[in-house]
């Protein structure tokens, strides 16, 4: 299973990377083969960090859920700018993407906005053409709406469903005990939040 997990990260992660490439229009030969070859290096990162059984960064891979949280939507957010720029880079400007990416940007357009002020950038620079902007605008207010629609989607996930509770195998610097249990949360000597324990430890490993 961690195997076949390992692959399936891997791959997730060449096809997040080559997914613009591969579906602008304007993309070219070079810029497919770059981004498979930087896609099949990321790709390899996670098989060996998700594959073996001494990962080498242990944040990076013991921290479910959020690291598929963080993963899916950075795939919703490339995803999404790309369909974006491709319906402008097409013409389609009655396009339902193009649309909501309009009204969404002329909603967030408000002072002190994060949109506003990159909007407010962006058309003051006179390297930019107007095709390029629009591409930036849009691109920019697609990210801020998915980034914070995913962040408050999975906050409510949390709130409703509650932090999962895992295996945690934890080893105390002053007794050298080790503990097991599988719902930390009813282990009253164990204050914990979303499966971390709060104590002194030397090692801690999710399984």
């Amino acid at each position: 299973m961690r195997l076949l997990g390992a692959i399936f990260r891997a791959l997730w992660v060449v096809v997040v990377a080559a997914i613009p490439s591969l579906l602008l229009p304007s993309a070219s030969q070079g810029a497919v083969e770059f981004a498979l070859i930087i896609g099949a290096i990321i790709g390899m990162f996670a098989f060996f960090e998700y594959g073996s059984s001494t990962p080498g960064f242990v944040d990076f891979r013991y921290a479910p859920p959020y690291n598929r949280f963080r993963a899916f939507t950075i795939a919703m957010q490339v995803v999404t700018i790309t369909l974006v720029c491709r319906a402008v880079e097409l013409g389609l400007a009655d396009s339902v993407l193009v649309n909501w990416a309009q009204q969404a940007a002329q909603m967030l357009d408000f002072e002190y906005s994060p949109v506003s002020m990159a909007i407010d950038r962006i058309l003051l620079d006179s390297r930019f053409s107007d095709t390029t902007a629009i591409l930036l605008v849009y691109s920019i207010t697609t990210s801020f709406v998915v980034g914070v629609g995913m962040t408050l989607a999975f906050a409510l996930i949390l709130w409703v469903f509650g932090c999962s509770g895992g295996r945690v195998i934890a080893k105390t610097l002053t007794s050298g005990q080790t503990y097991r249990h599988f719902s930390p949360m009813t282990v009253g000597q164990f204050p914990d939040v979303c499966g971390v324990t709060r104590i002194s430890i030397s090692y801690l490993e999710s399984r």
